[in-house]
């Protein structure tokens, strides 16, 4: 069952004085290749544990805190066809260090602050001159320097070991731990064919017609958010860079920085997935959809402040499979809150019969959803401003609009078995004022393990220098 809402990321090398560990006559450690992205992250989370064990302060009550980078490409850059992989991949191995340290015999030495928490250090940094790029595996004393900068005694730094994804090979990652005296390395594998598709194999054609996503810019602030007239459409293209294949194109008139934006999303009925999906009842299959917008899912992270006993909305960066989702019902249907209700399709709502204003094919996502009634809306603005500044390492990335869509699988006549799929000021998204977006939340019983169509939409404004090639698109 998965959660979802309804609208309104072996060898072990040691470096250094480490090396004194390693026996000459020991053999080699098989590899290890990760059948998932979590997997790798756990798996090079207890080894970088194990490590940081025997390096843990001396003193009883020293604690030192553990700043987990986002990782960049082999040749140290992060390019945009890397996707939400390095953001994905830097809060998991977070989460799962933060875990692992509290069950070793090092609990109590570590502290693991969240990316969300390194990313606030960042900007505050950044306004003092600081430069975030220095953080990484290239230097590694201008690296400690900059950690002991935002007052960080351990850095985790690392590449993944390829200039371009996908890749239709096992991908490396490697993991540089930088301490106050010392530093080592871990690497972990992946499977290109990562099962719970974190895109490491990548899109091999353009998104099935069945579902669409569109971008509006609120060009008439001053009318309701109700009105169609105060939206205007921006068109895709399709981008013709062989690395970046299959993947979007929105441009942005400049004249629109710091207005507000949505993302329209749809369930059009037709035409039919295909393969797998091969039931009478295709037309009647809901679609989940995950939202991230500059590597921050569309609803942000509720969390309990335990000093101010207030609930706080953080960037949430997890795998998009553990976020919450938006539901598509089939066209002219609508899904109405029962909390009593259960049945084998749904949990807490009912599916009926509806149309126009209640159709709930059509998702418009106004902003990052923050508890049942309102959204920070989403603010066209600058990188360095952006909600992912700071939580992706560098801004050059910014700009990324991902949505992955879920299927509700199987309905029955579905062939069952398991589903996996083989610039200068540049752009950025804000969290803007307040507006309205009531939700409320249901569970749809089944749904497919990947997603079955993924819309990757680079945004860019019109005078940024380096905007790729791209030809028209039409849905």
């Amino acid at each position: 069952m998965t959660r979802c809402v309804l609208r309104g990321f072996f060898l072990g090398l040691f470096a250094l004085n480490l090396t004194t560990h390693l026996r000459a006559d020991e053999p080699p450690q098989p590899e290890v290749i990760s059948q998932d992205l979590d997997g790798a992250a756990a798996n090079l989370a207890e080894r970088i544990a194990a490590k940081l064990g025997e390096l843990a302060p001396s003193n009883p009550v020293e604690r030192h805190r553990i700043a987990v980078a986002r990782f960049n490409g082999e040749n140290h850059t992060y390019s945009v066809n890397f996707g939400n992989l390095g953001p994905i991949f830097q809060t998991a191995l977070a989460d799962s260090l933060r875990t692992t340290l509290a069950g070793s015999p090092a609990a109590g030495r570590y502290t693991v602050p969240r990316p969300d928490t390194l990313k606030e250090e960042v900007i505050s940094g950044l306004n003092r001159g600081l430069d975030p790029e220095s953080l990484s595996d290239k230097n590694i004393a201008a690296a400690r320097a900059l950690l002991k900068s935002y007052n960080y005694q351990v850095g985790i730094v690392g590449r993944f070991l390829t200039k371009s994804l996908p890749t239709t090979e096992p991908l490396r990652v490697i993991a540089t731990v930088i301490t106050p005296e010392t530093h080592f390395t871990e690497t972990v594998v992946i499977s290109p064919h990562d099962a719970n598709g974190a895109g490491v194999t990548g899109k091999d054609d353009l998104p099935n017609k069945r579902l669409s996503v569109e971008v509006y810019v609120k060009h008439q602030p001053h009318l309701s958010d109700q009105a169609t007239a105060a939206w205007k459409k921006l068109e895709l293209q399709r981008i013709k860079s062989p690395e970046l294949k299959n993947n979007f194109l929105l441009i942005v008139p400049r004249q629109f920085k710091g207005y507000r934006y949505k993302l329209v999303l749809r369930n059009n009925g037709t035409p039919s997935l295909g393969g797998i999906f091969t039931s009478n009842n295709d037309r009647d299959r809901m679609f989940l959809a995950a939202v991230m917008v500059d590597g921050v899912s569309a609803f942000l992270r509720d969390e309990l402040n335990a000093q101010t006993g207030k609930i706080e909305y953080l960037p949430d960066t997890r795998h998009f499979s553990r976020l919450p989702k938006r539901i598509l019902t089939p066209p002219q249907k609508y899904i109405r809150e029962d909390r009593n209700n259960s049945n084998t399709r749904l949990n807490g709502g009912v599916l009926s019969n509806g149309g126009g204003s209640a159709d709930h094919s059509v998702a418009n996502i106004l902003g990052f959803q923050r508890g049942r009634n309102v959204a920070d809306a989403f603010v066209l603005g600058e990188a360095k401003d952006s909600v992912g500044a700071g939580l992706i390492g560098s801004i050059n990335e910014i700009g990324l609009i991902s949505v992955y869509f879920y299927p509700e699988y199987p309905l029955p006549g579905d062939t069952v078995e398991l589903l996996v799929r083989d610039a200068p000021q540049a752009i950025g998204t804000q969290r803007g004022p307040q507006v309205q977006s009531p939700i409320f939340k249901v569970t749809v019983q089944n749904v497919g393990t990947a997603p079955v169509s993924i819309w990757h939409i680079l945004y860019r404004y019109d005078n940024d220098p380096n905007l790729p090639d791209a030809e028209p698109f039409t849905q």
